[in-house]
């Protein structure tokens, strides 16, 4: 029930956009504009039967991200 696209422009977005549909998220990232650009997507509910679970901890998810943008800065 809460407007995040209002949301999004009342607190600074430049843009705010809602896909409900993978065409219309497909035509909001390839909008060229100025940012910072909120996007959200709504889903349905629940997941595929074959989804596999993590299998790495929420720690080593931390460092591998933290090592990734330490790589991409250089």
């Amino acid at each position: 029930t809460i407007d995040l696209v209002g949301l999004g422009l009342s607190l600074g977005y430049v843009q705010a956009h809602r896909a409900r549909t993978r065409e219309q998220l497909q035509e909001v990232l390839t909008e060229k504009g100025k940012g910072p650009v909120l996007i959200e997507v709504l889903i349905r509910p629940g997941n595929r039967h074959d989804l596999g679970r993590p299998t790495t901890t929420p720690i080593e998810n931390k460092r591998a991200f933290m090592h990734y943008v330490a790589e991409a800065k250089k």
